[in-house]
């Protein structure tokens, strides 16, 4: 259904070589490379036009274990480079990453009831920030202001981090550690206390609770953007969970609550630049049950139910004025349930369904619109952040297979109906030129149906 000027098109390629010197000992070598790229029609409201992408990515990586006496160590070090190319009217990017990477990780029992963690890592990113980009997000017109970016950042990133894990008795053993990063060129640090215990309730069941601290840098981009370069803060994250685990020899059930606070998040500024004003909170459950082995019991399946409430500051785009409110995260998918089950007719007559049903994300709607440049393009006004939802999700599969023997050789013969139920679910709303009106996106796959045969021939 899109109009490709350049069909998608990617080359990958790997090398991995393994070298075991030792009965302990191992040295590993892993080379990856690979290349994308693509041209579509893409009707945007400010612009309509062509969309030319390619991405590049090498990595490089040599890894090596042993055992040192007690310890068991694992080294790593790695070189990681990254181009891209994004053009659609005034969007033309030349973005680049080249980063290295060492680390070491060292474990071992101390006595019976004690086990010791301890590690570090070291990480440079030098970046690349190359192009224009819109004044205003999304307004994507080639006559529309612009800004000229030509920046190289270098981020040092030095980590640390030791654990201890103690059997206190049969049925309680906690986990204690800290985590400390330190970003060189801004010179801050942040440490990461965290701490878990868990109680055995019986050979089948155990219960966990867990909290901690948890940081992450703004990126390279963010921090070297016009407003607040000196004033961006490390972005945090305060997990609390609680989780029960019950497992026997066909069923196995896990269930875990969370609640998350959010703090010092970058969020988009006035000035095209980056503050940590954002904040936010998510709390939910998530519900996994399996039952049944495959090949080994008639039916066999599992089900997962997540269960996500969350709000977050956010920017409200009102023409060229900016404003922050509180709604859902854009990606606050309420209910999403997911059912795979799978059993033998008979014989080796086997059948099975995918069932998904997910509560539509969080969308922000175009209340209105300001001209510009005498109505060659148009600036939205936005409604409240998340104030609208799309519609549910919902898919259907359908799969069945025959497997036959003859001799040594054997042949599976299968057929699928994917979307069985055919329905067009609406992934986003595409607006027009002077956002006036609105059509939904749909998935491009309606029903279709696959079907095939494979033969395995021992010689």
């Amino acid at each position: 259904r899109d109009h490709f000027v350049t069909p998608p098109r990617s080359y990958d390629g790997n090398l991995s070589i393994v070298y075991q010197y030792s009965p302990t000992g191992r040295l590993k070598v892993f080379n990856f490379t690979n290349e994308d790229r693509l041209g579509v029609l893409v009707p945007e409201p400010s612009f309509s036009g062509v969309y030319r992408g390619q991405t590049t990515s090498w990595l490089h990586n040599v890894q090596w274990t042993d055992v040192l006496g007690a310890w068991y160590l694992q080294s790593s070090a790695s070189l990681n480079r990254y181009t891209a190319r994004k053009q659609l009217g005034a969007l033309n990017v030349s973005p680049s990453d080249h980063t290295h990477k060492l680390r070491l990780d060292a474990e071992r029992q101390a006595g019976r009831r004690l086990r010791i963690g301890l590690g570090g890592e070291i990480e440079r990113t030098r970046s690349y920030f190359r192009g224009t980009v819109p004044v205003r997000a999304g307004v994507l017109d080639p006559r529309a202001n612009v800004l000229e970016l030509s920046s190289a950042t270098t981020a040092t990133r030095i980590g640390l981090y030791g654990e201890g894990e103690i059997r206190a008795t049969d049925r309680i053993s906690a986990l204690a550690g800290a985590r400390m990063d330190l970003l060189r060129q801004m010179d801050q640090a942040v440490v990461d206390p965290r701490f878990s215990i868990r109680y055995v309730v019986s050979e089948r069941a155990r219960v966990r609770l867990a909290w901690g601290l948890y940081h992450q840098f703004p990126s390279p981009y963010e921090y070297g953007a016009v407003v607040g370069q000196a004033a961006l803060k490390p972005q945090s994250a305060g997990h609390f969970i609680a989780g029960f685990l019950h497992e026997q020899e066909h069923l196995t059930v896990r269930l875990e609550l969370y609640d998350k606070v959010y703090r010092n998040l970058a969020i988009e500024a006035n000035e095209s630049g980056y503050l940590s004003i954002g904040s936010g909170k998510a709390r939910g459950l998530d519900l996994f049950v399996k039952y049944g082995a495959y090949l080994q019991t008639r039916f066999n399946g599992w089900l997962s139910y997540s269960l996500l409430d969350s709000r977050r500051l956010q920017v409200r785009h009102q023409g060229h004025r900016l404003t922050y409110e509180q709604g859902p995260s854009p990606f606050d998918i309420t209910h999403n349930l997911t059912l795979v089950a799978k059993a033998r007719i008979i014989g080796t007559l086997y059948a099975s369904l995918a069932f998904r049903q997910a509560t539509g994300r969080p969308i922000t709607p175009v209340q209105g619109a300001i001209s510009e440049a005498e109505g060659r393009y148009f600036l939205p006004v936005e409604g409240p952040p998340g104030s609208e939802r799309l519609p549910d999700f919902r898919r259907l599969d359908l799969s069945a297979s025959y497997f036959m023997t003859f001799g040594s050789h054997n042949v599976t013969f299968y057929v699928s109906a994917g979307n069985a139920l055919n329905r067009a679910n609406v992934l986003d709303y595409d607006y027009a030129l002077d956002y006036s009106s609105r059509s939904e996106r749909t998935t491009r796959y309606r029903r279709f149906l696959y079907f095939g045969v494979a033969a395995n021939i021992v010689p």
